[in-house]
């Protein structure tokens, strides 16, 4: 698997945990088996991103309506 790959799991498992909240080391097991992840460097990029995601989610969330408020909102284009 590719870090790439991963890093489609790590997007997908964050949208997964906003609705469900599942339990997060149960559920990356899971994946990992799912998923065959087999190298344990790819295990940890899992991990340690997700986990670090999830600890600061409020300061990114902060982060984020910062950016928004600083460029006048989100504007649709004319198409």
């Amino acid at each position: 698997m590719t870090r790439r790959e991963i890093r489609e799991e790590i997007f997908k498992f964050l949208f997964e945990y906003e609705l469900v909240k599942n339990d997060v080391d149960t559920r990356l097991e899971e994946i990992i088996q799912e998923e065959k992840i087999r190298k344990e460097e790819h295990k940890e990029f899992l991990k340690s991103y997700v986990t670090k995601i999830i600890e600061n989610e409020s300061f990114l969330v902060e982060k984020i309506k910062n950016q928004i408020k600083i460029n006048g909102g989100i504007k649709m284009k004319d198409y």
